[in-house]
């Protein structure tokens, strides 16, 4: 599957560097227990919807066609919800030179807990793991 979303290369500069991530309802969030099992709504999504952290990216990776799609990072908000959970980042709108000032894509996925990054030829990127919470928003300066 190739993807129409995607980051321009300059991003990978922010390997450790501090980024906002603005937690917005969206497509709705969700937690999924197993790899197979139905995913249950989130509980706790008024403790999270409008709210923000700090994030810090260890590692950008590519996938379908875009050389970087996404990034692997750690949510760094103390007395937040998801304080010190890891999280996978990912541009979900058209666009494959967006970046973190000047060019903000506009809606991003996220994955959070401890996982196994799947990278699928015919869907997005996930984690894999027992209990892995998905949800949705933006990631900026």
């Amino acid at each position: 599957m190739n993807s129409l979303s995607g980051l321009n290369e300059t991003a990978r500069s922010f390997v450790g560097r501090t980024l906002k991530i603005q937690f917005v309802y969206g497509w709705g969030w969700s937690v999924h227990a197993a790899a197979n099992a139905e995913a249950k709504e989130f509980a706790d999504i008024d403790k999270v919807n409008m709210t923000w952290a700090h994030v810090i990216p260890s590692e950008f990776f590519s996938h379908g066609g875009a050389a970087t799609r996404g990034f692997l990072g750690r949510i760094l908000e103390p007395e937040h919800i998801l304080h010190e959970m890891p999280v996978l980042a990912l541009t979900m709108s058209d666009g494959v030179d967006y970046d973190f000032t000047s060019q903000v894509c506009p809606v991003w996925r996220f994955f959070f807990g401890q996982g196994e990054l799947i990278l699928p030829q015919d869907s997005f990127p996930r984690l894999r793991g027992l209990s892995i919470i998905g949800g949705c928003g933006r990631v900026n300066l």
